[in-house]
């Protein structure tokens, strides 16, 4: 991949049309995360379709997005993880992306039912939101923590399988750094 990435975001038009043709290859979710390297607005097009289609392949394009993504496309990455119908981990991943790009208020309340998920103190943001009743949340609440450190330079002392008290106590933290960024 780094053959292609020494083309620049020339070589994006021609990622993106041999991964609509072949979403399924080998290698297509690698390609999917350096056509987010690359950029570009035939990168940006490709990686929101993903993301709209729900293909299997949406996940690491939200996460691509985070390279290459401007505003234009908050209001799909919102959308998505807003839905209460999406996979939950595609709504981890369209949040972290957001996280990234700059969005921090209107998360909050996704990014503590997902750190609270799975806990006694997340039941009711699971029912909220509509996540999934599910023990292990741990790669999700990480691909948090891995934006928040991009983000903001730290991810709070957060541990993905931390005891429920030490989750909710760095969950207060980071919703009240959402709520009033610094």
């Amino acid at each position: 991949m780094n053959n292609v990435l020494e083309l620049g975001p020339e070589a994006s038009s021609t990622l993106a049309a041999l991964l609509r043709e072949h979403e399924e290859a080998p290698g297509a979710e690698a390609a999917t995360a350096v056509l987010g390297r690359l950029g570009g607005a035939a990168a940006r097009t490709l990686l929101c379709e993903l993301i709209g289609d729900r293909s299997t392949l949406s996940g690491t394009a939200a996460l691509a997005l985070s390279d290459c993504g401007t505003e234009d496309e908050h209001p799909l990455l919102m959308a998505t993880a807003a839905d209460r119908l999406a996979d939950p981990t595609l709504r981890a991943a369209c949040a972290a992306t957001l996280l990234r790009l700059g969005v921090r208020r209107e998360l909050r309340a996704l990014v503590r039912g997902i750190l609270l998920a799975g806990t006694p103190a997340g039941r009711a943001l699971e029912q909220q939101l509509g996540l999934p009743h599910r023990p292990r949340w741990a790669y999700e609440r990480y691909l948090l923590q891995l934006a928040l450190r991009d983000a903001v330079g730290s991810d709070f002392g957060l541990d993905t399988d931390a005891p429920w008290a030490e989750l909710e106590r760095v969950a207060n933290a980071i919703d009240a750094y959402l709520e009033n960024p610094q």
